[in-house]
């Protein structure tokens, strides 16, 4: 089976998981925002009391997230933080319900910016 259908199952997997996890008012974590699309996702899970923080390395990631989020409305919801993700206890005091790592490169974005596990397991 090639990776190309593994990965869309895998983000649904991830999503229905969270879902059953997470209350609104909830503080959560995307550690790796990307384009956006999870960070949006845990904004509507966690409601208008709940907080997200999502962190990307890449300045673009935070930008496209950023514009996505005011786009859906949900930007009151989400501190954004360019930095790595291995600074998740110097950026996020609040004890988390959960959180979401989506590994290796941002889709449509630079291949050789890619997490590593060196940071990934610090955080």
């Amino acid at each position: 089976m090639s990776t190309r259908l593994l990965a869309p199952n895998a983000v649904r997997a991830a999503h229905r998981v969270v879902q059953e996890t997470v209350r609104p008012g909830a503080t959560v974590l995307d550690a790796t925002c990307g384009n956006g699309h999870d960070t949006v996702f845990l904004a509507r899970l966690v409601g208008p009391g709940g907080v997200v923080h999502a962190i990307d390395v890449q300045p673009e990631a935070v930008a496209i997230t950023r514009a996505r989020l005011e786009r859906e409305g949900l930007a009151q919801r989400v501190r954004l933080y360019q930095a790595d993700h291995r600074r998740v206890r110097e950026l996020v005091p609040d004890p988390l319900q959960a959180a979401m790592f989506n590994l290796g490169y941002r889709p449509r974005g630079d291949k050789c910016v890619v997490t590593r596990a060196d940071s990934t397991l610090e955080a």
